[in-house]
C-alpha cells in the first residue's frame, strides 16, 4: 500500500521546485538511520548500519540488509538490520526474487526469547535459523522463520510493494 512506500526521485528529473521535498526526504532517511543505529548499537550490540554496509561492500562485495517499514496509525516504524551477504541464498524469476533466505546462528536463549514456543533449540550457541521470504503476487510476500526443519512462527503474509531485503552486488 502507498503509505508503506518511500519513493526517491532524482532531482535532475524533478526540477528545482522539488528541492525542498527532496531535502525533507533526505532528513527523514538520515533520522531513520540514526534511530536504527541507536537500536543496533545499544540493544543488539551490532555496529552502526552504515559502518557495517561499508565493511560488507569492501570485504564481501555485496550489500545486504533487512529494511522494513511499518505504519501503525500516525507513526512510521523503521526496522533496519544489516545482514551478512555470505549467508544469503535466493532464486530469481522474471519479476525479481522468487525467494530469498538469510541464514543466521543464535543461542537457544535468543531463539526462545523471540519465539517462546520453540522447543527444539539446544543449549549450543550455533543454532541455525532461516529467515525465508517468498514472492507470492505483486505486492505480497510470505515470511517464514525455520529452525531444525520446524517453523518458529506461523507464515506471515506481508502486503508490501517489494521484498524487504536489500541484496545488491557492489560494482568494482
Amino acid at each position: 500500500s502507498s503509505e508503506r512506500r518511500i519513493v526517491i526521485r532524482m532531482l535532475a528529473k524533478e526540477g528545482v521546485d522539488k528541492q525542498d521535498d527532496m531535502a525533507k526526504l533526505e532528513r527523514l532517511i538520515a533520522f531513520a538511520l540514526d534511530k536504527a543505529d541507536e537500536r543496533l548499537t545499544s540493544m543488539l550490540l551490532l555496529p552502526p548500519m552504515l559502518d557495517y554496509l561499508v565493511w560488507s561492500a569492501m570485504i564481501r562485495g555485496r550489500l545486504a540488509a533487512k529494511i522494513y517499514l511499518q505504519h501503525d496509525g500516525e507513526n512510521v516504524l523503521f526496522e533496519f538490520l544489516p545482514l551478512d551477504p555470505k549467508y544469503i541464498r535466493y532464486a530469481l524469476g522474471s519479476k525479481g526474487f522468487q525467494w530469498l533466505v538469510n541464514k543466521s546462528y543464535r543461542s537457544a536463549a535468543a531463539i526462545r526469547e523471540e519465539y517462546p514456543d520453540a522447543e527444539d533449540a539446544n543449549s549450543e550457541e550455533n543454532n541455525e535459523v532461516l529467515d525465508y521470504w517468498r514472492f507470492d503476487n505483486p505486492g505480497q510476500y510470505t515470511n517464514l522463520v525455520i529452525h531444525n526443519h520446524e517453523l518458529l512462527q506461523k507464515p506471515e503474509v506481508h502486503k508490501v510493494p517489494s521484498m524487504p531485503i536489500l541484496y545488491l552486488p557492489v560494482p568494482s
